[in-house]
């Protein structure tokens, strides 16, 4: 067995117990050396985790490292339509341009990039998106819908949807989606989403929708208007748990998009929508106009405004 696969096999192990298991027991299962065994220990304890070693009863895990490793997300996913495969960075430019090398060598549908840092990412009209080492949530997906490009805003409206419904799930916090990139709580920016495509006009070859969460950093390692899960909430939130929220909704969501079902979307959209920015008045959904913005009409006085 690959000394890669000993590693995987040894750490799914210790999780699924609290009992010790002896380097003779291990070997023996897995088929390889003693030496394997406390290599791939060794191993990862270099991730992070945090494993008990006692004389003469072997390993124990008793600490899992606070890094959004594909074995840390796997059990939390409960996806249908979507089969994940995350592919975890420790740095990176932007898992947008990542993600994008990968669809361009044929991965499928649903491949993820997360990365615990990024150095270059980007936010709408190419400004740049802010974020602390190891604070956020930094994830690129993979998307192949049959679609053209006139139908990319009812796209960016599903993964604002999906992202908003997992935030509020995770913190029972009140979040408001504001078109076309941004969520907010308690009237600041939370996360920002980014949708890049490519292809034809009439069939896009591929999306790939990033998004930045947020999640635990403090005042002074934010941009200014800007808050983190941490502040509204007042307590340090689970990176692991947050993560498997957003691609468990987004897979949710992204199959009602698929199957013809944007409508019952688009309520959940605009009742998260916020209206801090417009005038009073009682409004309601009017369109997606020509250049993609979306509009809204005064019930009672038929105005109409983009949003």
């Amino acid at each position: 067995m690959e000394v890669y696969l000993v590693k995987e096999k040894i750490l799914e192990l210790l999780k699924q117990s609290n009992e010790y298991h002896s380097g003779e027991e291990l070997s023996q299962r897995f088929g390889v050396t003693r030496a394997a065994v406390w290599k791939s220990i060794k191993q990862l304890e270099a991730l992070g985790y945090v494993i008990e070693s006692k004389t003469r009863k072997g390993y124990r895990l008793v600490g899992t490292p606070d890094i959004l490793f594909e074995s840390e997300l796997t059990d939390l996913l409960h996806s249908k339509f979507l089969s994940y495969s995350i592919h975890h960075l420790t740095n990176t430019s932007s898992t947008n341009d990542f993600a994008k090398q990968l669809a361009e060598q044929n991965q499928p549908e649903g491949h993820v990039v997360i990365s615990e840092y990024q150095t270059k990412g980007r936010g709408k009209k190419h400004s740049q998106w802010e974020a602390a080492p190891g604070k956020g949530i930094y994830l690129s997906v993979v998307l192949r819908p049959e679609i053209g490009v006139m139908q990319l805003p009812k796209l960016t409206i599903c993964v604002q949807t999906a992202v908003c419904l997992a935030l509020e799930q995770v913190t029972q916090e009140k979040i408001q989606c504001q078109w076309p990139y941004s969520l907010y709580c308690h009237g600041k920016k939370l996360c920002g989403i980014l949708l890049e495509s490519f292809g034809s006009i009439e069939q896009l070859d591929y999306t790939i929708a990033g998004i930045g969460i947020q999640v635990n950093a403090d005042e002074d390692e934010l941009p200014d208007g800007m808050t983190s899960l941490l502040l509204v909430t007042q307590r340090e939130q689970d990176r692991k748990q947050l993560a498997a929220a957003v691609l468990n909704h987004l897979d949710i969501i992204y199959h009602q998009f698929c199957q013809g079902q944007f409508g019952s979307v688009f309520q959940q959209y605009w009742h998260h929508y916020s209206f801090q920015s417009m005038p009073e008045g009682d409004w309601e959904y009017a369109g997606i106009a020509e250049d993609y913005t979306l509009q809204a009409v005064e019930q009672n006085t038929g105005k109409t405004i983009c949003l």
